[in-house]
């Protein structure tokens, strides 16, 4: 993953598919203690999720944090 000013490769850990969304988990390569889940429409194109990833700003909580990436409601 590119920012303006770092790179980082994902490693996807899961992938889940209900009715409205895909749930993909991913964290950096290397550091599994940050990680996030991208609730995607199926609509999502692979450059609106990596445009999610790119703002994403890990932090090591004890609770995964949620990016809605162009959700329907």
């Amino acid at each position: 993953m590119g920012g303006r000013f770092r790179r980082w490769v994902a490693r996807v850990h899961g992938v889940h598919l209900d009715e409205r969304a895909w749930w993909i988990q991913v964290s950096r390569e290397g550091d599994e203690s940050a990680c996030v889940v991208l609730r995607c429409s199926h609509r999502v194109t692979v450059e609106q999720a990596a445009a999610a990833l790119g703002l994403w700003r890990p932090t090591k909580a004890l609770s995964l944090r949620v990016v809605n990436v162009m959700s329907v409601v």
